[in-house]
């Protein structure tokens, strides 16, 4: 619990303050206190010198509090007299801006976060802001996790926002709780936070167990899809009917998502169990989870479900691969003395489906596996997380000849060698020559632009692109169908994802009605619904 000296009566009288703390202890039953003097120009009722705050704190010490809240604006000398009488007390390095808005750069906001840390001496950070928008509570989140490695909250002041910044911290979780007669705020509630704006105690965790928050089970599951597809809703019926077939407590649920970074804010929620990916976000999704997939997901260069594990950790899977493995040795094409050693299959069209299905007959044996790339030569993109902060070397030597992006001539160290030895030496996620970067911090569309982000030290977030044959997981590539009329024999046929033409813009596609007539395999659809438009013969 909270208490707010700075609002208090009783704050120049320390015989009355003591006596009030002692009668709220009685109240506390036990209960942690945290000694909060908030200054006037961080939104509290403080108006004295600094000397004044500092003989406040030291009077907290001594009264035993357990965790006292230290200003990060205060003078180094005044810190330093606070560690020196702290004794077993933990320090919350603090700040709180309520006059200007949130300020929109985030390398302002995480560096507010890491002078909260005091030079290292606090044993958790608070940060407040003045929000403008649910989306500032998410940001602020973010940043504090990127920022800091203690323990931090978060919040945001005014605006729709401040509810749901609070219902997303997990430390020092600010809510205001009637206890006996009085009215104590716990967590961030100040004069210009009235408890009123924030949640209640019971509400907040009302909100918590409906969310799954507080127990092992029953968590949700949702379809992740594009926005206005009917996709999700439909999948999420199909699935939630299994879950329940099955006991499950997950239950599923669609909701569409438009980027990365709402699908990151989606899986970094405690009541989110796993989730289901479908359309062109499940190659984006793959860098979300890349320390933790499976080698077929990265051979697909594409995840589309997502499980946490008992530890807590997202894995990314490849369930068309295991759903295509699980059809093909329903067709008998792996029985037999030789197994699938002697088969031949082939994959139409390329994508995530394309490259999964070529992982699949490539794992299951078969003796060749031919494709018709699709728009195979769109590239495979993947997100890569850079710490310049300390003005460390990135590492890799670049060109400028590539129109709108720069391209990765060679690996020489630094921060990008450290991140391709975190990712294991067969990561399809370690940067390498040939790679294209075409975005940094948001910063993109011209060489000058990603040129000025390289210089800055700050957190880089790198977006990089390359040719997907350069991490395709293998096969034998078909550029004409006027070949196939040479196979001796077809066994399967995997119909994945089209060009945009469709299939009948391949070259030679007017052999291919006589050439499968003749050869008659089994035919395997991986994409739903299927192309309208049929191959023309």
């Amino acid at each position: 619990v909270e208490l707010r000296v700075d609002c208090l009566a009783s704050a120049q009288d320390e015989t009355q303050l003591a006596q009030e703390v002692a009668q709220l202890r009685r109240f506390l039953n036990g209960t942690p206190l945290l000694y909060t003097v908030r200054s006037v120009l961080q939104g509290g009722s403080f108006a004295a010198s600094e000397a004044e705050y500092l003989e406040l704190l030291r009077f907290g010490i001594r009264l035993g509090v357990e965790m006292l809240d230290v200003e990060c604006t205060v003078g180094q000398a005044t810190i330093d007299a606070v560690v020196k009488a702290r004794g077993t007390t933990r320090i919350v390095g603090s700040f709180h801006e309520l006059r200007e808005p949130m300020p929109e750069a985030e390398e302002q906001i995480a560096g507010v976060f890491k002078r909260c840390e005091l030079g290292g001496v606090a044993a958790a950070v608070r940060v407040g802001v003045r929000g403008t928008s649910r989306q500032n509570g998410w940001i602020i989140q973010e940043i504090g996790e990127a920022a800091v490695t203690k323990p931090f909250v978060a919040l945001c002041f005014e605006g729709s926002g401040v509810r749901l910044s609070q219902l997303l911290n997990r430390c020092l979780c600010p809510v205001s709780a009637p206890l006996g007669t009085l009215d104590l705020c716990g967590g961030l509630s100040t004069a210009s936070t009235p408890p009123s704006k924030l949640l209640p105690l019971q509400e907040l965790l009302n909100c918590r167990k409906t969310l799954s928050s507080l127990t092992p089970g029953g968590r949700q599951f949702p379809i992740l899809g594009p926005w206005r597809s009917e996709m999700p809703r439909m999948l999420a019926t199909i699935c939630d009917g299994v879950l329940k077939e099955l006991g499950s407590a997950h239950r599923c649920l669609a909701e569409p998502v438009a980027s990365e970074m709402e699908i990151r804010r989606l899986l970094r929620l405690t009541s989110v169990g796993g989730a289901m990916l479908i359309g062109p976000l499940k190659q984006e999704a793959l860098s979300l989870v890349h320390r933790f997939a499976t080698p077929l997901a990265e051979a697909a260069g594409a995840i589309d479900c997502v499980a946490r594990g008992e530890d807590g950790l997202l894995v990314g899977h490849s369930m068309e691969h295991h759903a295509l493995c699980a059809r093909i040795r329903d067709l008998g094409l792996c029985s037999g003395p030789h197994g699938a050693s002697e088969r031949i299959g082939l994959v139409l069209g390329g994508g995530p489906s394309g490259r999964s299905a070529r992982a699949t007959l490539l794992e299951l044996g078969f003796a060749r596996v031919l494709h018709v790339p699709g728009d195979e030569e769109h590239l495979f993109s993947y997100l890569v997380m850079l710490d310049k902060s300390g003005g460390e070397k990135l590492g890799f030597d670049v060109s400028h000849d590539n129109r709108d992006s720069l391209r990765v001539e060679g690996v020489s160290g630094g921060l990008t060698a450290a991140w391709n030895d975190s990712q294991g030496p067969a990561s399809i996620l370690r940067i390498r020559p040939g790679d294209l970067i075409v975005d940094i911090n948001g910063a993109s569309g011209s060489v000058g632009a990603l040129v000025g982000q390289l210089g800055l030290d700050r957190p880089l977030s790198v977006r990089l692109r390359r040719p997907i044959d350069a991490s395709g997981p293998g096969g034998e590539a078909v550029a004409d169908l006027a070949a196939l009329a040479a196979l001796p024999a077809l066994d399967v046929l995997v119909l994945a994802e089209p060009p945009s033409g469709g299939y009948h813009s391949i070259t030679g596609a007017q052999w291919f009605q006589p050439t499968i007539s003749r050869l008659k395999p089994v035919v395997v659809e991986t994409i739903w619904p299927p192309p309208v438009e049929p191959v023309a013969t």
